[in-house]
Protein backbone atom coordinates (compact mmCIF):
# COMPACT_ATOMS: atom_id res chain seq x y z
CA UNK A 1 0.00 0.00 0.00
CA UNK A 2 3.04 2.53 0.80
CA UNK A 3 4.68 1.30 -2.42
CA UNK A 4 1.24 2.41 -4.34
CA UNK A 5 0.92 5.48 -2.60
CA UNK A 6 4.73 6.74 -3.02
CA UNK A 7 4.64 5.56 -6.46
CA UNK A 8 0.76 7.51 -7.04
CA UNK A 9 2.65 10.96 -5.51
CA UNK A 10 5.88 10.26 -8.29
CA UNK A 11 3.25 10.80 -10.72
CA UNK A 12 1.58 13.71 -9.20
CA UNK A 13 5.09 15.21 -8.85
CA UNK A 14 5.63 14.83 -12.71
CA UNK A 15 2.72 15.75 -13.96
CA UNK A 16 2.46 19.08 -11.45
CA UNK A 17 6.42 19.48 -12.35
CA UNK A 18 6.11 23.35 -13.41
CA UNK A 19 4.25 24.23 -10.35
CA UNK A 20 6.72 21.95 -7.83
CA UNK A 21 9.74 21.99 -9.62
CA UNK A 22 10.37 24.39 -12.44
CA UNK A 23 8.42 27.46 -10.62
CA UNK A 24 10.41 26.83 -7.08
CA UNK A 25 13.49 26.86 -9.10
CA UNK A 26 13.13 29.98 -10.85
CA UNK A 27 11.91 31.68 -7.42
CA UNK A 28 15.44 30.17 -5.83
CA UNK A 29 17.02 32.25 -8.74
CA UNK A 30 15.08 35.51 -7.82
CA UNK A 31 15.93 35.64 -4.01
CA UNK A 32 19.43 34.74 -5.39
CA UNK A 33 19.53 38.08 -7.54
CA UNK A 34 17.52 39.50 -4.42
CA UNK A 35 20.65 38.65 -2.43
CA UNK A 36 23.15 39.51 -4.75
CA UNK A 37 21.70 43.25 -4.71
CA UNK A 38 21.73 43.66 -1.17
CA UNK A 39 24.90 42.53 -0.91
CA UNK A 40 25.96 45.15 -3.81
CA UNK A 41 24.57 47.77 -2.19
CA UNK A 42 24.38 47.13 1.84
CA UNK A 43 24.40 51.03 2.35
CA UNK A 44 20.64 50.92 1.44
CA UNK A 45 19.44 48.78 4.34
CA UNK A 46 18.43 51.17 6.90
CA UNK A 47 17.08 50.53 10.64
CA UNK A 48 14.97 52.72 12.57
CA UNK A 49 16.16 53.58 16.33
CA UNK A 50 12.73 52.92 17.64
CA UNK A 51 12.78 49.09 16.39
CA UNK A 52 16.06 47.38 15.96
CA UNK A 53 16.00 44.03 13.90
CA UNK A 54 16.61 41.19 16.55
CA UNK A 55 17.99 37.31 16.05
CA UNK A 56 18.82 35.57 18.81
CA UNK A 57 21.82 37.35 20.99
CA UNK A 58 22.39 39.60 18.00
CA UNK A 59 22.35 43.62 18.86
CA UNK A 60 21.90 46.49 16.86
CA UNK A 61 25.55 47.36 17.43
CA UNK A 62 27.24 44.00 16.32
CA UNK A 63 25.37 44.64 12.98
CA UNK A 64 25.29 48.00 12.09
CA UNK A 65 26.61 51.70 12.86
CA UNK A 66 25.56 54.87 12.46
CA UNK A 67 25.85 57.05 9.04
CA UNK A 68 26.27 60.60 10.30
CA UNK A 69 25.68 61.28 6.30
CA UNK A 70 22.17 60.38 6.42
CA UNK A 71 21.81 60.24 10.06
CA UNK A 72 20.62 56.58 10.15
CA UNK A 73 21.58 53.76 11.46
CA UNK A 74 22.48 51.44 8.42
CA UNK A 75 24.37 47.64 7.49
CA UNK A 76 27.54 47.95 7.88
CA UNK A 77 29.49 44.88 6.45
CA UNK A 78 32.39 45.75 8.66
CA UNK A 79 30.84 45.01 11.84
CA UNK A 80 31.39 41.04 13.12
CA UNK A 81 27.35 39.90 12.86
CA UNK A 82 26.25 41.67 9.68
CA UNK A 83 26.44 38.35 7.81
CA UNK A 84 24.68 36.76 9.85
CA UNK A 85 21.70 39.21 10.37
CA UNK A 86 21.74 38.90 6.74
CA UNK A 87 21.78 35.06 6.61
CA UNK A 88 19.09 35.12 9.27
CA UNK A 89 16.98 38.19 6.67
CA UNK A 90 17.27 35.99 3.73
CA UNK A 91 15.86 32.40 5.52
CA UNK A 92 12.84 35.39 6.33
CA UNK A 93 12.18 36.58 3.14
CA UNK A 94 12.89 33.64 1.54
CA UNK A 95 10.45 31.45 3.86
CA UNK A 96 8.13 34.22 2.66
CA UNK A 97 8.89 33.84 -1.24
CA UNK A 98 8.17 30.42 -1.41
CA UNK A 99 5.22 30.59 0.94
CA UNK A 100 3.51 32.31 -1.35
CA UNK A 101 4.19 30.74 -4.13
CA UNK A 102 3.10 26.98 -3.06
CA UNK A 103 0.09 28.57 -1.79
CA UNK A 104 -0.95 29.53 -5.47
CA UNK A 105 0.30 26.38 -6.29
CA UNK A 106 -1.74 24.61 -4.12
CA UNK A 107 -4.80 26.66 -4.37
CA UNK A 108 -4.41 25.64 -7.58
CA UNK A 109 -3.70 22.18 -7.53
CA UNK A 110 -6.44 21.65 -5.60
CA UNK A 111 -9.37 22.76 -7.70
CA UNK A 112 -7.86 21.27 -10.83
CA UNK A 113 -6.68 17.81 -10.11
CA UNK A 114 -9.91 15.88 -9.73
CA UNK A 115 -11.75 17.89 -12.19
CA UNK A 116 -9.07 17.97 -14.80
CA UNK A 117 -8.95 14.01 -15.44
CA UNK A 118 -12.97 13.90 -15.50
CA UNK A 119 -13.18 16.88 -17.58
CA UNK A 120 -11.04 15.11 -19.71
CA UNK A 121 -12.42 11.70 -19.48
CA UNK A 122 -8.85 9.75 -18.71
CA UNK A 123 -10.75 9.30 -15.23
CA UNK A 124 -12.13 6.17 -17.06
CA UNK A 125 -8.55 5.13 -17.82
CA UNK A 126 -7.29 5.21 -14.08
CA UNK A 127 -10.75 3.38 -12.79
CA UNK A 128 -9.14 0.80 -14.67
CA UNK A 129 -6.03 0.34 -12.89
CA UNK A 130 -5.66 -2.05 -9.81
CA UNK A 131 -5.32 1.65 -7.81
CA UNK A 132 -8.31 2.06 -5.83
CA UNK A 133 -9.86 5.78 -5.47
CA UNK A 134 -8.97 6.13 -1.81
CA UNK A 135 -5.35 5.52 -2.55
CA UNK A 136 -5.50 8.93 -5.24
CA UNK A 137 -7.22 11.14 -2.95
CA UNK A 138 -5.26 10.46 -0.31
CA UNK A 139 -1.57 10.44 -2.30
CA UNK A 140 -2.93 13.65 -3.72
CA UNK A 141 -3.79 14.89 0.09
CA UNK A 142 -0.18 14.06 0.99
CA UNK A 143 1.25 16.30 -2.07
CA UNK A 144 0.12 19.06 -0.29
CA UNK A 145 0.49 18.38 3.30
CA UNK A 146 3.92 16.18 2.96
CA UNK A 147 5.70 16.89 0.45
CA UNK A 148 4.77 20.91 0.03
CA UNK A 149 6.33 21.58 3.08
CA UNK A 150 9.56 19.57 2.45
CA UNK A 151 9.99 21.06 -0.94
CA UNK A 152 9.91 24.62 1.12
CA UNK A 153 12.85 23.34 3.32
CA UNK A 154 15.00 21.97 0.05
CA UNK A 155 14.07 26.00 -1.90
CA UNK A 156 15.28 27.49 1.34
CA UNK A 157 18.13 25.02 2.38
CA UNK A 158 19.46 25.40 -1.46
CA UNK A 159 18.98 29.04 -1.67
CA UNK A 160 20.95 29.20 1.52
CA UNK A 161 23.49 27.42 0.07
CA UNK A 162 23.36 29.91 -3.05
CA UNK A 163 23.42 33.14 -0.82
CA UNK A 164 26.49 31.39 1.43
CA UNK A 165 28.20 30.75 -1.96
CA UNK A 166 27.59 34.44 -3.37
CA UNK A 167 28.99 35.49 -0.20
CA UNK A 168 32.12 34.12 -0.31
CA UNK A 169 32.73 35.07 -4.07
CA UNK A 170 32.12 38.11 -2.93
CA UNK A 171 34.50 38.76 0.09
CA UNK A 172 32.81 38.83 2.74
CA UNK A 173 34.96 38.26 5.95
CA UNK A 174 35.35 34.75 6.39
CA UNK A 175 35.39 34.87 10.12
CA UNK A 176 31.60 35.60 9.94
CA UNK A 177 30.83 32.47 8.30
CA UNK A 178 30.46 30.43 10.99
CA UNK A 179 27.30 31.95 12.61
CA UNK A 180 26.06 32.78 9.39
CA UNK A 181 25.88 29.11 8.75
CA UNK A 182 24.37 28.65 11.78
CA UNK A 183 21.26 30.78 10.61
CA UNK A 184 20.72 27.98 8.10
CA UNK A 185 19.28 25.95 11.28
CA UNK A 186 16.33 27.84 10.77
CA UNK A 187 15.21 26.29 7.61
CA UNK A 188 14.26 23.19 10.20
CA UNK A 189 12.11 25.76 12.16
CA UNK A 190 10.30 26.92 9.28
CA UNK A 191 9.60 23.48 8.00
CA UNK A 192 8.17 22.63 11.38
CA UNK A 193 5.65 26.30 11.34
CA UNK A 194 5.16 24.66 8.03
CA UNK A 195 3.38 21.26 8.98
CA UNK A 196 1.26 23.36 11.64
CA UNK A 197 0.05 25.73 9.38
CA UNK A 198 -0.80 22.61 7.43
CA UNK A 199 -3.00 21.05 9.72
CA UNK A 200 -4.85 24.70 10.16
CA UNK A 201 -5.47 25.13 6.84
CA UNK A 202 -6.20 21.28 6.26
CA UNK A 203 -10.39 21.63 5.75
CA UNK A 204 -9.90 24.88 3.14
CA UNK A 205 -7.67 22.23 1.22
CA UNK A 206 -9.63 19.19 1.52
CA UNK A 207 -12.78 21.77 0.66
CA UNK A 208 -10.68 22.59 -2.58
CA UNK A 209 -10.49 18.84 -3.25
CA UNK A 210 -14.27 18.13 -2.75
CA UNK A 211 -15.03 21.02 -4.86
CA UNK A 212 -12.58 19.62 -7.53
CA UNK A 213 -14.61 16.17 -7.11
CA UNK A 214 -17.87 18.23 -7.00
CA UNK A 215 -18.42 20.51 -9.77
CA UNK A 216 -19.28 19.95 -13.43
CA UNK A 217 -17.77 23.47 -14.83
CA UNK A 218 -15.55 25.51 -12.37
CA UNK A 219 -14.23 24.03 -9.08
CA UNK A 220 -13.30 28.11 -8.18
CA UNK A 221 -16.67 28.93 -8.53
CA UNK A 222 -18.51 26.41 -6.10
CA UNK A 223 -15.22 26.56 -3.58
CA UNK A 224 -15.80 30.39 -3.35
CA UNK A 225 -19.48 30.23 -3.78
CA UNK A 226 -20.99 28.23 -1.23
CA UNK A 227 -18.81 29.34 1.50
CA UNK A 228 -19.58 33.07 0.71
CA UNK A 229 -23.74 31.99 0.55
CA UNK A 230 -23.40 30.37 4.46
CA UNK A 231 -21.47 33.50 5.57
CA UNK A 232 -24.22 35.56 4.61
CA UNK A 233 -26.99 33.11 5.94
CA UNK A 234 -25.21 32.66 9.02
CA UNK A 235 -24.73 36.52 9.26
CA UNK A 236 -28.35 36.79 7.99
CA UNK A 237 -30.07 34.70 10.81
CA UNK A 238 -27.76 35.73 13.60
CA UNK A 239 -29.01 39.76 13.12
CA UNK A 240 -33.04 38.83 12.42
CA UNK A 241 -33.56 35.53 13.60
CA UNK A 242 -31.18 34.74 16.40
CA UNK A 243 -29.75 31.68 14.89
CA UNK A 244 -26.82 30.86 14.72
CA UNK A 245 -25.00 28.30 12.02
CA UNK A 246 -21.94 28.27 13.44
CA UNK A 247 -20.00 29.43 10.50
CA UNK A 248 -18.96 33.32 11.51
CA UNK A 249 -17.70 31.82 14.86
CA UNK A 250 -15.65 29.39 12.78
CA UNK A 251 -14.48 30.94 10.50
CA UNK A 252 -13.48 34.25 12.97
CA UNK A 253 -12.05 31.74 15.30
CA UNK A 254 -9.27 30.86 12.29
CA UNK A 255 -8.90 34.53 11.48
CA UNK A 256 -8.33 35.37 15.13
CA UNK A 257 -5.24 32.65 15.67
CA UNK A 258 -3.77 33.37 12.36
CA UNK A 259 -3.61 36.55 13.44
CA UNK A 260 -1.87 36.10 16.75
CA UNK A 261 0.27 33.58 15.03
CA UNK A 262 1.65 35.78 13.00
CA UNK A 263 1.62 38.91 15.44
CA UNK A 264 4.24 36.74 17.03
CA UNK A 265 6.87 37.42 14.46
CA UNK A 266 6.80 41.06 16.62
CA UNK A 267 8.49 40.50 19.90
CA UNK A 268 6.26 38.42 21.91
CA UNK A 269 6.93 40.92 25.07
CA UNK A 270 4.72 43.85 23.77
CA UNK A 271 8.29 45.45 22.28
CA UNK A 272 8.34 46.46 18.67
CA UNK A 273 11.67 44.29 17.93
CA UNK A 274 10.78 42.73 14.89
CA UNK A 275 12.19 38.87 16.02
CA UNK A 276 13.09 37.30 12.78
CA UNK A 277 11.70 33.55 12.80
CA UNK A 278 10.90 34.21 16.45
CA UNK A 279 7.59 32.17 16.09
CA UNK A 280 6.39 28.90 17.62
CA UNK A 281 2.91 27.89 15.68
CA UNK A 282 2.67 24.54 17.67
CA UNK A 283 2.60 26.68 20.97
CA UNK A 284 -0.27 28.66 19.80
CA UNK A 285 -2.62 25.43 18.64
CA UNK A 286 -6.02 25.95 19.65
CA UNK A 287 -7.11 21.84 20.77
CA UNK A 288 -11.00 23.16 19.86
CA UNK A 289 -9.94 24.60 16.97
CA UNK A 290 -7.26 21.94 15.59
CA UNK A 291 -10.12 19.43 16.56
CA UNK A 292 -12.74 20.91 14.44
CA UNK A 293 -10.43 21.36 11.74
CA UNK A 294 -9.46 17.09 11.67
CA UNK A 295 -13.27 16.58 11.65
CA UNK A 296 -14.30 18.51 9.38
CA UNK A 297 -11.55 17.56 7.21
CA UNK A 298 -12.27 13.87 7.80
CA UNK A 299 -15.58 14.57 6.44
CA UNK A 300 -14.83 16.58 3.40
CA UNK A 301 -12.18 13.73 2.09
CA UNK A 302 -14.99 10.78 2.99
CA UNK A 303 -17.60 13.13 0.63
CA UNK A 304 -14.78 13.22 -1.76
CA UNK A 305 -13.52 9.14 -2.21
CA UNK A 306 -17.81 8.97 -2.43
CA UNK A 307 -17.86 11.18 -5.25
CA UNK A 308 -14.73 9.30 -6.96
CA UNK A 309 -16.51 5.84 -6.68
CA UNK A 310 -19.93 7.09 -7.50
CA UNK A 311 -20.36 10.35 -9.46
CA UNK A 312 -17.38 10.79 -11.40
CA UNK A 313 -18.67 11.76 -14.24
CA UNK A 314 -19.57 15.07 -15.67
Amino acid sequence: MITTIVAQMKREFWEQRVSFLWAPLIFILLVEALSILVMVHPHNIHFPDNAPLALDTLTVESYSSFDPATGKTRLDFNTPDALALLAGLHQAVAWGIFALMFAVAIATYVHSTLFADRKSREILFWRSMPVSETLNVMAKLLMVCLVVPLLILLCNLLSFALFMITALFMGQDFSQWWLALKMGLLSFKIVGSSFVVMLLILPFICWGLFASAFAKRSPVTISIAIPAGLWLADVFLQKYAEISLGVKTLLGGYWQFASASFGKLWGADGSEDFRILDINLAAGVDPKISSIAIIISVLLIAATIWLRNNRYEI
